[in-house]
């Protein structure tokens, strides 16, 4: 298990993490659109300020938690997982 290779389809990952935001996004401000009265434009902007960036980031490190599992295995989970548990916490503290 160590010994194999890793290895990203760039194309693909961006391909994935933008169907899912726009998936994501777009049912979001479909529901608040028709549960506010505003249109869905107008929902969908409000949602996704800034959000595309905040995206992309946080599904690389998808990629960077897949790496250190092919490598380093459970130690390799825990190097990633462990620090992403106190950042949830820290968001939702404030």
């Amino acid at each position: 298990m160590l010994g194999e290779q890793f290895s990203v389809q760039i194309p693909a990952f961006i391909g994935l993490v933008a169907t899912y935001f726009l998936t994501n996004s777009g049912t979001v401000a479909l529901a608040s659109a028709i549960s506010s009265g505003v249109s869905v434009r107008e929902a969908w902007y409000r949602i996704i300020g800034g959000e595309l960036l905040y995206d992309f980031f946080a599904s690389s490190l998808a990629i960077l938690l897949a790496f250190l599992y092919i490598k380093l295995q459970l130690l390799g989970l825990a190097l990633l997982v462990i620090p992403l548990f106190f950042v949830r916490h820290m968001y939702q503290s404030q």
